[in-house]
């Protein structure tokens, strides 16, 4: 019997020493190809943001060795606000705005001395969360309210508020009154026109009256409180058309014709006009082409040459009391497209250069091999 299990120990032992010699090609090595996942989750507290995540397997393998945890309020502002050591699988925020949405990054960052077998970096891991707020009410007032004062019509325009209260600014209300005890709402606007600076236009109204306004945020929670008030007065405002003179394939020049009219103003005298062109909403910024007299007889001959070659022309009335009213809008100057003519499209510029070059040369490889076989 012991001769038996004798023979059957050599048997297995010379079996597993045939595999191991012949076919065993030692540890499956890691895939290493892709960076292991790190699952971010932010949780509210009392008083603070709770951060978590996933430990990550194999680090001394992908040399990692520590997380940088980043945070932002508005996808523009990312600012680091910690780091851990690779074995931490979490982080708690204090120092996060109470009422206001943010955003969380956590990267895992790998030792520089550490490489792949193959001699390149490891791919970073990387997770994120938000949006996610610490506490919840209803929203700061809007700031920067402003008017722009036009014919029987007041354009508004304000920013959004600092602080959202934790909740999505969805629309805001806008109030108006003749004093600053009379206001009421007259309209609204959502809170995406808002972002890309569209005006709120208050139509139907009193030449030479003064308005006061003040605007309000709503979020899911309600209703913020009221901005700070400005008034405007709407005047009697320049009545234009324009004719384009220049070609339309000449995005860099432009020759207009301007034909204006404007009535009388019983209350104020008009001492000006001048003409303002802007590449967006009035708020962002005018750009003054030129001023004219009181007296001044239409039509005008204006040249527009780039970079103020399009964009939406205004022209306002200027009052002796230092005030003005704007015209109507003429939005039909076309922005010249991003390449723009050959002349001024340096990467047709740099392919005509490689073509001439590469015939060049052609040209010099033939000359050369007609002239080795005359040799």
């Amino acid at each position: 019997m012991a001769a038996v299990l004798l023979a059957t120990l050599l048997i297995v032992s010379a079996v597993l020493s045939l595999y191991f010699v012949f076919y065993y090609e030692g540890p499956v090595p890691r895939d290493h190809s892709h960076p292991p996942a790190l699952d971010l989750n932010v949780t509210e507290k009392s008083d603070r943001l709770q951060l978590e995540w996933n430990l990550i397997p194999w680090d001394n393998e992908w040399g990692l060795y520590k997380f940088n945890i980043y945070r932002c309020y508005n996808a523009e502002d990312m600012v680091k606000i910690g780091e851990v050591d690779i074995y931490h699988t979490s982080y708690r925020d204090y120092e996060v705005q109470r009422y206001r949405m943010c955003w969380y990054y956590i990267e895992a960052v790998q030792d520089p001395h550490v490489l792949r077998p193959d001699g390149s970096n490891y791919s970073p891991a990387f997770g994120s969360f938000g949006p996610i707020s610490l506490g919840k009410r209803t929203a700061d007032a809007p700031s920067g309210l402003s008017a722009c004062p036009m014919d029987e019509k007041v354009a508004i325009y304000w920013n959004g508020p600092a602080i959202d209260g934790g909740h999505w600014v969805t629309s805001y209300q806008v109030y108006r009154g003749t004093s600053l005890e009379s206001l009421v709402r007259v309209g609204n606007q959502s809170a995406q026109a808002v972002h890309y600076g569209d005006a709120f236009y208050d139509q139907n109204l009193t030449n030479d009256l003064t308005y006061f306004y003040a605007v309000s945020a709503d979020n899911t929670i309600g209703e913020s409180n009221l901005s700070a008030p400005i008034s405007v007065t709407p005047r009697v405002a320049p009545q234009i058309t324009v004719t384009w003179l220049s070609p339309d394939t000449d995005y860099y020049h432009q020759l207009l014709q301007i034909d204006w009219n404007c009535s009388e103003n019983s209350l104020s005298n008009i001492t000006g006009y001048q003409l303002y062109i802007s590449q967006g909403p009035i708020s962002s910024g005018l750009h003054l082409v030129e001023s004219y007299s009181a007296n001044q007889t239409s039509p005008i001959l204006v040249d527009l040459t780039y970079p103020y070659s399009w964009g939406i022309l205004f022209m306002s009335a200027e009052y002796d009391d230092g005030n003005r009213s704007f015209s109507e809008p003429i939005p039909s100057l076309t922005q010249p497209p991003i390449d723009g003519p050959i002349g001024f499209d340096y990467l047709s510029l740099i392919i005509v250069f490689l073509m001439v070059v590469t015939a060049a040369g052609v040209i010099v490889a033939i000359l050369i091999r007609f002239k080795n076989k005359g040799a």
